[in-house]
Order: C-alpha cells, then sequence, then structure tokens
C-alpha cells in the first residue's frame, strides 16, 4: 500500500478546517467557541494531524534510509 493511500484514509477535511481555525483564532478555545464545540474536540483533531504528520514523517524517513524517493507530492 502506498503512502499516499494511507493518508487518505485517516486526513479528514473536519481536521484541516479545525487547524485552520485554530490559527486564525489564535487558540483552541477561540476556536472552540468559533465551531460550536469544546476545547477537548479540538485537541483530539489538532492531535490527530500530528499523529498523522508524524507517519509521514516517519515514512519519508523510511524511504531516504532505503535510497527510495518518497511519495509524497
Amino acid at each position: 500500500m502506498q503512502l499516499r493511500d494511507r493518508i487518505g484514509r485517516r486526513l479528514k477535511l473536519h481536521d484541516l478546517h479545525v487547524l485552520m481555525t485554530v490559527v486564525q483564532a489564535g487558540s483552541m478555545n477561540k476556536s472552540a467557541a468559533l465551531l460550536n464545540t469544546t476545547q477537548p474536540a479540538i485537541s483530539r483533531s489538532i492531535a490527530d494531524l500530528e499523529h498523522l504528520a508524524n507517519l509521514v514523517t516517519h515514512e519519508e524517513d523510511r524511504h531516504a534510509l532505503a535510497g527510495q524517493r518518497p511519495l509524497v507530492g
């Protein structure tokens, strides 16, 4: 299975929307109010994105160590 397939199954548009709102609002509490949800829900979405980013980073490192070109484009 290719990296882009694994990312596609885990990446959620909602989590990206949450991230954009956190960046624009400047805090998780403010973004929770703007999105009409709770701060723990915002934290979960951000944690999911951080976990996914870590998986992508490790996958790229593994390919680099093997002398292969990463499939992230």
